[in-house]
């Protein structure tokens, strides 16, 4: 079995992330915005095409705005170099 690592890794994080808000939150519908299309939003390249429905959501509804917070901010932390492990040049 192997770990995974980068950004597949902080993908699949951010995902379980964002889906245990949604259950926290005690959502019982679906969620307006798929979990992948905001991943997708997220993590487009600059310049790239924009899923007009994705800003949509995230301008109009709260919970898909907050799903987005908690997506990047795990996402974020699972890209942070870790602290005991001394970034080295190249």
């Amino acid at each position: 079995m192997s770990a995974l690592s980068g950004p597949e890794a902080g993908r699949l994080l951010a995902e379980a992330h964002a889906r245990a808000r949604g259950r926290d939150a005690g959502e019982a519908a679906a969620p307006a915005v798929p979990i992948r299309a905001l991943w997708a939003h997220a993590s487009r390249k600059a310049g790239a095409p924009v899923d007009f429905a994705v800003v949509r959501a995230l301008r109009d509804d709260p919970e898909t705005a907050a799903r987005y917070r908690a997506l990047l901010s795990a996402s974020r932390s699972r890209m942070r170099p870790s602290p005991s492990r001394p970034r080295t040049a190249r």
